[in-house]
């Protein structure tokens, strides 16, 4: 074995920590923080499936904010 017991599933005791500490950010914040680290998880290892929220990603349209090739907006 290559790695802590838990470091895969997200289960060491710095995830627990991770978590407690998410717990005390403000409300408006733990959601964001959640997913960053269920992400930091999700890619300790090679995974086939989808990253945690990244199935209701859509791209954000920049379109306006383009600039051409060089660095000014059209």
């Amino acid at each position: 074995m290559t790695h802590p017991l838990g470091w895969i599933e997200g289960t060491t005791w710095a995830d627990d920590e991770e978590r407690e500490r998410i717990d005390g950010l403000a409300d408006d914040k733990q959601e964001s923080a959640r997913t960053l680290h269920e992400r930091a998880v999700f890619f300790r290892v090679l995974r086939t499936g989808s990253p945690p929220g990244w199935a209701d990603w859509k791209p954000e349209d920049d379109e306006a904010d383009e600039t051409d090739d060089r660095g000014e907006a059209d």
